[in-house]
């Protein structure tokens, strides 16, 4: 009488590799997609071609010698007061500035509250942006007249006792 044939473990490990491989996939695609949180910049591909023109821009405004320096207060009303202050190269205040801003915290990036900044005299230009929550914000401010521009970023924290009455419950 013959012995049964033996099984190989070869192609149940190799089927095993395999399967792991599928699982561990799966896992990154479900993480990479199912985050809120996680922000693609829009129009990446399209910023990357026209590099140049952003580095001729950043020339020209370095050119310029504008100085701007941006601070934000948060309200318990879900805003915040957003300050920009704008100077010229000689250290004078600029007048008759456009001033812009887009502010985003950083626990949502894909939440961007849009103002324009009223000209309050002497370079300073302020207004109420929607801020409500506490941490740190990223905010985008531009600045245009007579057709030169500079744009700038900065990195501000909203306190949470500016932000403590106003704020949401906390999402996931």
């Amino acid at each position: 009488m013959s012995k049964p044939p033996r099984l190989q473990p070869w192609p149940f490990i190799i089927v095993g590799f395999l399967a792991t491989n599928v699982a561990i996939v799966t896992f990154t695609i479900i993480a990479a997609t199912g985050d809120p949180v996680a922000k693609i910049e829009d129009e990446y591909d399209a910023k990357g071609h026209a590099w140049q023109q952003v580095k001729d821009e950043r020339a020209k405004a370095d050119e310029l010698g504008w100085q701007l320096d941006c601070k934000a207060h948060g309200n318990h009303d879900k805003t915040a007061d957003v300050k920009v202050l704008l100077y010229g190269r000689d250290g004078k205040p600029l007048r008759d500035a456009t001033v812009r801003v887009a502010a985003f915290h950083d626990a949502r990036p894909d939440d961007v509250a849009h103002a324009t900044l009223a000209d309050m005299g002497l370079g300073e230009h302020a207004g109420a942006v929607p801020m409500n929550r506490e941490g740190r914000w990223t905010i985008q401010v531009e600045a245009a007249r007579a057709g030169d521009r500079v744009a700038r970023k900065f990195e501000l924290w909203i306190a949470a006792s500016d932000v403590a009455a106003a704020s949401p419950s906390p999402t996931p």
